[in-house]
Order: C-alpha cells, then structure tokens, then sequence
C-alpha cells in the first residue's frame, strides 16, 4: 500500500512539474501536440 502511494505522489509531482514549466516557458497544452518531445522528457 506504501509502494502505490509514493506512486501516485511522484506522479502528481511530475504533472505539478510539468505544468510549472509550462508555465515559465509559456507553452499552452494545445503546444504540447505540436512539440511530442516536451512531452517526452517527462
């Protein structure tokens, strides 16, 4: 059961992250489909 937490909290920490930097670098969602590999490096 503490296996599938640490999961899930590293994989709210990766979408937090990503929309952080979505934000910093000012990328919309709708960009993510033009650009597969920023989507990639998460």
């Amino acid at each position: 059961m503490k296996t599938y937490f640490v999961l899930v909290k590293q994989k709210i920490q990766k979408k937090w992250y990503m929309i952080m930097t979505m934000k910093q670098s000012k990328i919309k969602p709708s960009d993510l489909r033009k650009y597969p590999m920023i989507m990639k490096r998460y």
